[in-house]
């Protein structure tokens, strides 16, 4: 993460917390996604190079879990019993 004002690279996303721009932007140090958080107001903007958008973008996204997933985990395990 560096700071500074990167206006030809690309916003991969707005936060409104420090800590959660500082974790995404360590996450995409670790994947050697050269990034930057951006400072305004009332919002923190992380930016990449054009070339690594896609990459970052993927990065940062939520893992999704389908239905079917979460059944199977609930059932691998029975719930203990409350008797």
């Amino acid at each position: 993460m560096n700071d500074g004002n990167t206006p030809d690279w690309v916003s991969v996303g707005q936060y409104s917390s420090g800590v959660a721009a500082r974790i995404d932007s360590s996450l995409l140090d670790g994947m050697n996604i050269p990034n930057r958080i951006q400072r305004y107001p009332f919002m923190l903007d992380i930016r990449v190079p054009p070339e690594f958008e896609k990459d970052a973008k993927k990065a940062l996204q939520p893992a999704r879990i389908s239905e079917a997933e979460l059944t199977a985990q609930a059932l691998k395990e029975p719930p203990p019993d409350d008797t």
